[in-house]
């Protein structure tokens, strides 16, 4: 996992946490996390897969010594986690590690198996579970945003789902008129299947209707004989 440090931003992961500013960012999604709790979040995103223990993180918010059962970075913890759940319904990124401390480690949770619709005896392999989908032996990862889209889609095989349906589903709310968010997903999906298996069309967009998942190969188009030249 890398840890990057430019424009006073500590990347970790999908996860960006803005050391001026109460915010943290989850693959473009804001989560804003201010006071105590997000000196937290900053010490634990500066020493990443790190056991942080309590005293030292309420060393790095507080500025003193923690006393004994003192809560605040429990407390802390507890809005920090709820703040990026909301952000990033599909990661955890907070473990907590009895009578250690807490570490900072993304980790795409764990989803059950969707069922009804989805194509594990066709060319494309899908496992929510793993954030992973499989084209004969090649494999990418999806974000879960990403794989939320697919997965709808493909419980609906051959059905055109327009993209309103999509963003109520999985957005939970209207989709805005200059929203995009349906668009993007679909877009980043098709490009990292490309990168597996660029011949197979899996994701069909049909104009002003929706999107819908059928899984094609590319025609090819037959290459004509050259003409043969009059008078050889």
């Amino acid at each position: 996992m890398s840890l990057e440090e430019r424009d006073e931003v500590l990347c970790v992961g999908p996860l960006e946490v803005h050391l001026h500013q109460p915010l943290a960012r989850i693959e473009g999604r804001a989560a804003v996390i201010g006071g105590h709790a997000h000196k937290v979040l900053v010490a634990l995103a500066r020493r990443p897969t790190e056991i942080v223990n309590r005293d030292d993180l309420y060393l790095e918010a507080w500025g003193g010594e923690r006393q004994s059962g003192d809560r605040s970075v429990d407390i802390c913890v507890h809005k920090v986690r709820k703040a990026l759940d909301q952000a990033g319904p599909g990661w955890r990124f907070i473990h907590g590690h009895k009578g250690l401390g807490y570490r900072l480690t993304p980790e795409p949770i764990r989803r059950p198996r969707a069922e009804g619709g989805m194509p594990l005896d066709g060319p494309v392999q899908i496992d929510p579970a793993q954030l992973r989908v499989t084209i004969g032996a090649k494999s990418v990862w999806l974000t879960a945003k990403e794989m939320d889209v697919l997965v709808y889609l493909a419980d609906r095989p051959g059905q055109v789902v327009s993209r309103g349906t999509i963003f109520a589903a999985l957005w939970h709310g209207p989709l805005g008129p200059r929203d995009r968010s349906v668009d993007v997903r679909v877009g980043r999906i098709r490009s990292k299947l490309a990168t597996i298996e660029p011949k197979l069309d899996v994701i069909h967009t049909h104009q002003r209707g929706g999107y819908r998942f059928e899984p094609t190969r590319r025609k090819t188009k037959a290459r004509r004989n050259p003409a043969k030249i009059r008078g050889a």
